[in-house]
């Protein structure tokens, strides 16, 4: 083998390697992450994550996710056994803008979402999280997003209050925001308090 066989096989061979880990990750069923990904958003929350439904993540330049019936566990005590869930989930991102920063959210679609927000006698809030499993967290920098378009279909939130007679629920049949190409925001929705 010539001197400049043997350079070109050493400069390929780690650009093969690369190629054949992104199509792997392009074409391999990733669902099989499903109870990773649980078990991360369980610890990171502190309360117990779980999808129920479809999940399947895909890598490319716009890497997505879709995730079906998920479910957020409330505090132990309250009358309700779920504070979010959601019958499906859409998400796609750049790519690039994971390296570049802000982070930018191309897409996100939520459908079928019930959100509950409980105070109880004392004040607390259904929605204080030991985050990261109660353990003290190093002040780090807030993470940039920016967000091209939301859609939202049968939203309900619910403000639960002990000292109410009542909760108010405010429901959204359907909610859009995105930005145009001259960089205003669009928002359309319909909804009832």
């Amino acid at each position: 083998m010539t001197r400049r066989r043997v350079l070109i096989v050493v400069a390929a061979l780690p650009l093969l390697v690369i190629l054949a880990g992104l199509l792997y990750l392009r074409f391999a069923d990733l669902s099989g992450y499903r109870g990773w990904v649980e078990d991360v958003l369980t610890d990171t929350l502190g309360r117990e994550v779980s999808i129920a439904g479809e999940f399947q993540p895909r890598i490319s330049r716009f890497p997505s996710l879709l995730a079906e019936k998920i479910t957020l566990a409330n505090p132990d005590g309250s009358p309700e056994p779920f504070m979010v869930q959601v019958d499906r989930l859409a998400i796609e991102i750049d790519l690039w803008s994971l390296i570049s920063g802000p982070l930018l959210v191309h897409r996100v679609e939520i459908q079928g979402a019930r959100v509950l927000v409980e105070i109880d006698g004392e004040g607390s809030s259904n929605w204080k999280l030991e985050l990261g499993g109660g353990e003290e967290e190093k002040v780090t920098e807030p993470l940039e997003i920016a967000v091209d378009k939301i859609e939202l279909t049968d939203f309900v939130l619910i403000y639960s209050d002990a000292s109410w007679e009542s909760p108010v629920e405010l429901a959204v049949e359907r909610f859009n925001a995105r930005m145009n190409e001259t960089g205003k925001l669009e928002i359309g929705a319909d909804g009832r308090l």
